[in-house]
């Protein structure tokens, strides 16, 4: 059984994984209302905030985005507790590194 002090450990190494065509984060955030999450984007930054409450610390992290990233390339679920954030993958982009 996991507690909500055992999420918040949890909630500290969030990251993103590489779906193909979008990249995408879930991120427990158990006992919250999908009314107190708040995500927002600003300039090329992707900003999760959930101001706590009496299950559930306060949560706050951010990742930046790829060049080319859009609000409406970015999506959002909650249920059961689990935020699930996608994020679509800009037109030409490329993440593969050739070593010359």
């Amino acid at each position: 059984m996991l507690f909500p002090w055992d999420l918040y450990t949890a909630t500290k190494a969030v990251g993103f994984t590489d779906k193909g065509n979008y990249f995408e984060a879930d991120i427990p955030i158990v006992g919250a209302q999908k009314e107190e999450i708040e995500i927002k984007t600003t300039n090329d930054i992707l900003r999760v905030y959930f101001k706590g409450n009496e299950f559930t610390p306060e949560f706050e992290k951010q990742w930046k985005l790829p060049n080319g990233v859009v609000s409406k390339d970015v999506t959002a679920k909650y249920v059961s507790g689990i935020l699930t954030v996608k994020v679509m993958k800009p037109k030409g982009y490329e993440d593969i590194i050739k070593v010359e």
